[in-house]
């Protein structure tokens, strides 16, 4: 957990940065014409989530291999 915190605060921290650039260089409209398509790609890929990741993770259950439902093995 403390490498996940550390390497949050550095995005973070260049977040900011990319933040002030494009406000100060650019019209404000870009900075949220990209903030609204990372949420866009954000949003889509919560549709290829499967249905077995899920029920898994409701019943608090280890997947096979790992987290994410693309490599989750069906049984």
């Amino acid at each position: 957990m403390s490498l996940f915190w550390l390497v949050g605060g550095f995005a973070s921290i260049f977040g900011i940065l990319v933040a002030a650039l494009m406000m100060e260089k650019y019209h404000p409209k870009y900075a949220y014409l990209g903030y609204s398509i990372y949420a866009s790609f954000l949003g889509i890929s919560c549709f290829f989530l499967s249905a077995n990741a899920e029920r898994d993770y409701l019943r608090n259950e280890k997947p096979i291999q790992s987290d994410f439902s693309s490599e989750l093995i069906e049984n």
